[in-house]
């Protein structure tokens, strides 16, 4: 890849234990290794004008990856469709991040169905705008987890990095 030629501002989003975490750190170490790259770490709910301001500041530089885990905007798609923007998103089975959910933070619900309903509502409204944009991919939590090699082979498709001499 040609420095200065490449998308910097990443946004790595997903639902609440899908992955977008794994997907976050996979991306940032990827990155890494091609060209600089700053983590800015989890911003999933900053919906500041403030921290809107500094995304479309990294979203215009062209020497560093600029990497947020956070929920993507209708600006950020925008800059997705023009080539600032890179958005990725994880998904995973509703049912698996429901019952990941539960585990892990030990709710109660009363009616699991509801539940999952509503994460599914989440899912849909938020990331409505997602299928086939430029600068946007989607990835299911189930194949990244299961081949390593494919899913570093899709990332750097994605962001056009020649892995061959590294």
């Amino acid at each position: 890849m040609e420095r200065g030629k490449f998308e910097v501002l990443v946004i790595c989003t997903g639902l609440p234990r899908s992955g977008s975490t794994g997907l976050y750190n996979k991306v940032c170490t990827l990155l890494e290794v091609s060209a600089k790259c700053v983590r800015h770490g989890r911003a999933d709910n900053d919906t500041s004008e403030l921290f809107q301001q500094k995304k479309n500041v990294w979203s215009k530089e062209r020497d560093v990856w600029h990497v947020v885990k956070a929920i993507p905007t209708e600006v950020d798609y925008e800059n997705a469709k023009t080539g600032h923007t890179k958005i990725l998103q994880i998904t995973r089975d509703i049912r698996d991040v429901a019952a990941s959910a539960l585990m892990r933070w030990g709710h109660n619900w009363e009616d699991p169905e509801k539940m999952i309903f509503e994460f599914s509502q989440m899912v849909h409204i938020k990331y409505k705008n997602f299928k086939h944009q430029r600068g946007t991919i989607q990835l299911h939590y189930e194949e990244c987890s299961f081949s390593e090699n494919d899913y570093i082979k899709t990332l750097s498709q994605f962001f056009e990095i020649d892995l061959s001499d590294k």
